[in-house]
């Protein structure tokens, strides 16, 4: 049974929902509403993007996650001058290490990640699966 917003999509492609002009600017205020919690809190919204996401925009979980991530990218880019303004690079430099031993962590961890969720299968639907339990979609209402 294929999930919320992909039954229009073809089988390989149904891991996000069909394209709709009504969303446009629900997306655009939703991005603001992302954008101002976001920046109030110092992140780059990331926590707050991907559950819109999967519940409001209907986005199979692990296209969620993609894009979630290329957007957090995109945003991260755009910040970086304005951070790098608020504090020395001595007071960052003086921190590398700590900065390199996360970093390394995060990246080793990330692709364990990546390469555990690459081994799990995607139903029909483009729900993402893992070995243990599906991931929850929310109902209609």
């Amino acid at each position: 049974m294929p999930s919320r917003g992909t039954a229009n999509l073809p089988a390989v492609h149904g891991i996000a929902p069909a394209r709709s002009s009504r969303s446009m600017p629900l997306a655009f205020v939703a991005g603001g509403a992302v954008g101002i919690l976001g920046g109030a809190i110092g992140l780059g919204g990331a926590e707050f993007r991907l559950p819109l996401l999967i519940s409001l925009f209907e986005f199979a979980a692990l296209a969620a996650v993609i894009l979630n991530e290329a957007m957090s990218l995109v945003v991260v880019l755009a910040a970086l001058p304005a951070r790098l303004s608020a504090v020395s690079a001595s007071e960052l430099a003086s921190h590398w290490t700590i900065a390199a031993n996360l970093l390394a962590g995060s990246l080793l961890g990330a692709w364990a990640g990546a390469s555990q969720m690459q081994g799990s299968a995607t139903d029909n639907s483009g729900a993402l699966r893992s070995s243990s339990r599906s991931l929850p979609r929310p109902a209609k209402p």
